[in-house]
């Protein structure tokens, strides 16, 4: 801009003088289009930077000015497949997929507040998988301890198994405090020899499935 001042004072050619504006005009317009690029790069916006190259092509940027943009771009659209894929693995709750999803983030370089939401889900899914084993571990244990029974269901609700899963193993305790009860009241009416007691205590196990 000095330059073409300078020249309008020692008079040069005004077709002289347009050309150089107009060099000026682009070159200073190229400028703020290298600083949009720098600017989008370090946002880490995939469609910020997309954008930024979009103009920088328009200003006629040479390619090694929109070099380091394209590979930035490169780098956070891979970041950004990572994220769907860990959005993708929350949604599931497949365990598989989650730890997939998480290690492939790492390896993207995503941040820890971006990874947060996954690990939170892997671990409560965890929970849930060990909870789903004990109670069913519990319930096809022979014979059945009512007070691992009982463990194993606490455990399942605080882990967040469904009603569904719950109520077989509710159902399974109330059948093995039956059995429990059936076999103490046949024991006591044996013991106080107690002809009423002992048919009705009979008939209880034989109901609770007592052979």
């Amino acid at each position: 801009r000095e330059a073409i001042d300078d020249a309008r004072k020692v008079g040069l050619d005004a077709n002289e003088l347009q050309r150089a504006q107009s060099l000026l005009r682009g070159e200073e317009r190229k400028e703020k289009v290298r600083k949009a690029l720098n600017d989008a790069i370090s946002s880490g916006n995939a469609a910020r930077i997309r954008s930024a190259i979009g103009r920088g092509e328009s200003a006629g940027l040479d390619e090694k000015d929109l070099a380091d943009a394209r590979h930035a771009l490169k780098e956070e659209e891979v970041r950004d497949s990572a994220r769907v894929a860990l959005r993708d693995a929350i949604s599931s709750g497949d365990i598989d997929a989650l730890q997939e999803a998480i290690s492939h983030g790492i390896s993207m370089g995503l941040s820890d507040k971006e990874l947060e939401p996954a690990r939170f889900r892997l671990t409560s899914e965890k929970r849930k998988a060990d909870a789903r084993a004990g109670l069913k571990k519990a319930m096809d244990t022979e014979p059945r301890d009512t007070a691992a029974l009982r463990s194993a269901l606490e455990e399942a609700k605080h882990a967040g198994l469904s009603e569904t899963e719950l109520s077989a193993g509710r159902s399974a305790l109330r059948e093995e405090e039956r059995r429990s009860r059936a076999i103490r009241d046949l024991a006591r009416a044996m013991a106080i020899k107690d002809v009423e007691q002992l048919r009705q205590a009979l008939q209880d196990g034989e109901a609770a499935g007592l052979d």
